[in-house]
């Protein structure tokens, strides 16, 4: 039931039975906002991943805790393909808004 605009409702009804949502981050979030959306999202965090890989890589020597971004990158997405997440109330969804932060600045080998 997947479209290019989405749908003003997260529940489907089939057969007179209603799901509630996909139980699944990234394809609940092409169901309600379409399919563009849902490719730009999941682009959105391999792009999150590699860019924590070269931030961990350049700023380790320097900083302490420059694994986090790619540690929290790597469990939302293994949480997000069983559950539904991705909602800034539910901790890791709040702390994988977070540690995008540090990954939008200039990362420059000091």
């Amino acid at each position: 039931r997947l479209n290019w605009t989405g749908h003003d409702a997260m529940i489907i009804t089939v057969n007179n039975e209603i799901i509630a949502h996909a139980h699944n981050t990234f394809l609940q979030s092409a169901y309600d906002h379409g399919i563009a959306t849902g490719i730009v999202f999941v682009l959105f965090g391999i792009c999150g991943f590699f860019r924590s890989v070269i931030y961990m890589k350049n700023k380790s020597e320097a900083y302490l805790f420059t694994l986090l971004p790619a540690v929290v990158i790597i469990a939302f997405g293994i949480c997000g393909m069983t559950e539904w997440i991705f909602h800034p109330s539910i901790p890791i969804a709040f702390v994988f808004l977070l540690v995008q932060a540090p990954l939008l600045s200039n990362i420059e080998k000091k």
